[in-house]
């Protein structure tokens, strides 16, 4: 549908205000509203800017301007078009020279930080004009000076033609109504407002609200310094007989002025001097209270807060970050507001005049705040010991330039590379390649560890070799076993590599627990294996490097033990075959259902009868000859551990009877797993309930 009529023209505009009616038909400037520059200041802006002369007063003005012109300042293209970065760049330059371009005669010209900082006066009285003075070299038009001018100068009035707001320039030729210097000189004169709106141009700044504070305590400290006159010191009398001459009269009053000064003086005899004492109600420290209170209120409507000026007896950090974070964001908003104007004025003209067909870029201050490298490069360390990296292009745009990587990353890194790239000191914090000898591994008992209310399955002690035989034959610096009753993703036991000071005679190491991941040959997860008792996570690291190669390495955390209960194994509750992966779960579409179980089953049992059968090759290598081999075997039956096996055959029975592949038509004792009590399985196809495992 069309624009209604008279919805895009202005309705309520200036010119038809009732209250301006005289200024729109005369010609005559608008008087700024503000009461208190009218009514204290006499409508003088020096009222204002006598402000400055109290102390605090003009350190928060200060600090409100000089936040704002600290910061950084950037010209930004409008778009990736070439004219619009020739523009930029441009502007750029001609911002950046401007103090250089001003005439040596010229004693207060300014850089562009000091035209800031010049204009930010508007946050004091409302608004500040300033005047261009262009220049050209031939190829360009730019600006040689931007001078700031006195408010006192330069009313606003009613544009009789379009009825709009526009500065005039009060001159000794025209003092009344001013010349249109907005008209008159295009491009020549703009104003920064703070506070202004479209029913005042003069805008609104802090003065109004702070006159009344600096007013009540210039006079607070007037009263106070009366108040110290009268009573800090005593009022001396003196006192001289009747029939006194004049010059005893004038030795007398010479000596009551000396009082004031002098530690001590001198009277002839018969003239007296006592000493007043003021008897007082009050206390001083009421002037006092009343100054703060009026700097706290100055600050409040400055600053937006008092901590950064003011600082009482007691604080909170996080209540001066709070105060802080207020200042900022008055100054970004000052920044923005500033921006703004210089956008629209200078910016936009210096466009205009040698680029018509370019977008004018964007001036603003940059508040991004600095980044803690130091903090930044743990949080990155954190991250790579948790499997995450750098991309080399984010290294680049948080660290610099400077840094290039260590070796490329299609290269083959050895553990020992790994270690040195790391950071992590190589060297071994101790020797655990022959601790057989050094150590006394009695802390364990038929090969079990009790260890922070865990049960572990030791398979190797500290100098075992693990693999024997094979290619990945290694001989290991610390224990190896296993965390009983607890089964990983991979439905197999959690794997840990143990502290050999754990396994002393006096148990030595730390109660931390921290969990690597492990990764395949094709570098996807494999398996979590669990460092139990180093001392800290730098030292577990170097731990499992030198246990295992480092690519598969993909990071290390510490957990708590309380995080490892999500891999408790669950009391079979023979009840229900739902929390069992067994047979009788297999639909008819996994017809080899039977045989995959038997896989798992296999691949379950499979690191248990290797251990076994480890240990058995390791008591006939020993041997010299078949007596002691059988012999050492003999000792070793009671040792080796039957627990973990048990279980697995014992969820391998309850399948095959819930199946319905045979029944268990009498009970099964003895088992060591069991310890006394009766494993009892029985099979009923009308109620389909077997008794509970325990274990």
């Amino acid at each position: 549908m069309p624009l209604p009529r008279n919805q895009s023209s202005e309705i309520a505009s200036i010119k038809r205000d009732h209250t301006l009616y005289l200024n729109a038909f005369t010609g005559l400037t608008y008087m700024n509203p503000d009461d208190v520059l009218q009514g204290r200041g006499y409508g003088q802006y020096q009222a204002y800017e006598d402000l400055k002369k109290d102390g605090h007063a003009y350190s928060v003005l200060q600090k409100r301007y000089l936040a704002v012109v600290s910061r950084e300042w950037k010209v930004e293209p409008a778009s990736s078009a070439q004219a619009d970065k020739k523009a930029a760049d441009m502007v750029r330059y001609h911002l950046t020279h401007l103090a250089a371009r001003a005439e040596d005669q010229d004693v207060v010209s300014v850089g562009f930080d000091g035209l800031c900082y010049n204009l930010l006066d508007a946050v004091l009285k409302g608004y500040k004009p300033a005047e261009i003075i262009w220049n050209e070299d031939g190829s360009e038009i730019f600006p040689a000076q931007v001078k700031t001018r006195n408010q006192q100068r330069f009313p606003f009035g009613v544009n009789q033609t379009s009825g709009r707001w526009e500065m005039r320039l009060l001159t000794p030729e025209d003092m009344v109504h001013g010349e249109a210097v907005q008209q008159m000189y295009p491009r020549k004169f703009f104003v920064h407002s703070f506070g202004a709106n479209d029913d005042n141009p003069y805008g609104a700044g802090v003065g109004r609200t702070i006159w009344w504070n600096v007013f009540f305590k210039k006079q607070d400290i007037k009263f106070w310094l009366q108040f110290v006159d009268k009573f800090a010191s005593p009022t001396a009398i003196g006192t001289y007989p009747r029939g006194a001459t004049q010059e005893q009269k004038s030795t007398l009053l010479a000596a009551l002025n000396a009082i004031a000064t002098d530690a001590g003086v001198a009277v002839p005899e018969g003239l007296g001097i006592t000493l007043l004492e003021a008897a007082r109600s009050g206390s001083i420290s009421t002037y006092k209270d009343l100054a703060e209170y009026m700097d706290s209120e100055i600050s409040k409507a400055v600053l937006g807060e008092t901590l950064s000026t003011e600082m009482g007896s007691t604080g909170s950090y996080a209540a001066a970050q709070t105060h802080d974070k207020v200042s900022q964001r008055l100054a970004k908003a000052d920044a923005d507001l500033l921006s703004d104007t210089l956008n629209r004025t200078l910016v936009k003209w210096i466009t205009a005049y040698n680029l018509p067909n370019a977008k004018p870029p964007r001036v603003w201050r940059d508040f991004g705040e600095q980044e803690d490298l130091n903090s930044r490069s743990q949080r990155d360390k954190t991250l790579f010991d948790m499997g995450f990296k750098l991309k080399p292009e984010a290294v680049k745009e948080v660290y610099g330039d400077d840094y290039e990587p260590i070796q490329e990353q299609s290269q083959e890194v050895t553990p020992d590379q790994f270690l040195a790239n790391s950071g992590v000191d190589n060297t071994p914090v101790s020797d655990t390649t022959d601790m057989a000898e050094t150590l006394d591994f009695g802390s364990i008992i038929d090969r079990v560890l009790k260890w922070q209310g865990l049960s572990i399955g030791v398979e190797y002690l500290p100098g075992m070799v693990r693999f024997p035989g094979r290619r990945t034959s290694k001989k290991l610096r610390s224990g190896y076993g296993h965390i009983r009753g607890y089964v990983g993703a991979d439905d197999e036991a959690l794997d840990c590599y143990l502290y050999p000071g754990l396994l002393n005679l006096e148990p030595g190491g730390s109660d931390a627990v921290y969990e690597v991941r492990q990764l395949s040959d094709d570098g996807d997860f494999d398996e979590h294996k669990y460092m139990l008792g180093y001392g800290n996570i730098d030292v577990a690291r170097q731990a499992y490097l030198q246990e295992m190669p480092g690519s598969f390495f993909g990071g290390i955390i510490e957990v708590t033990l309380s995080s490892l209960e999500q891999y408790r194994r669950q009391p079979l509750n023979l009840s229900t075959s739902q929390s069992l992966p067994i047979a009788s779960n297999f639909t008819e579409l996994e017809k080899d259902g039977i045989d995959r179980y038997t896989e798992q089953l296999a691949k379950r049992t499979a690191p248990i009868i290797d251990s076994w059968v480890e240990q058995v090759r390791d008591a006939i290598a020993n041997s010299s000859n078949f007596a002691e081999a059988q012999e050492r075997i003999i000792q070793l039956y009671p040792d080796l551990d039957t627990t973990s096996f048990a279980e697995v055959m014992g969820q391998a029975l309850i399948a095959s009877e819930a199946a319905g592949r045979w029944e268990v038509l009498e009970e099964v004792r003895g088992a060591e797993f069991v310890e006394s009590e009766t494993i009892s399985f029985a099979a009923s196809k009308k109620k389909k309930q077997l008794p509970g495992l325990s274990s």
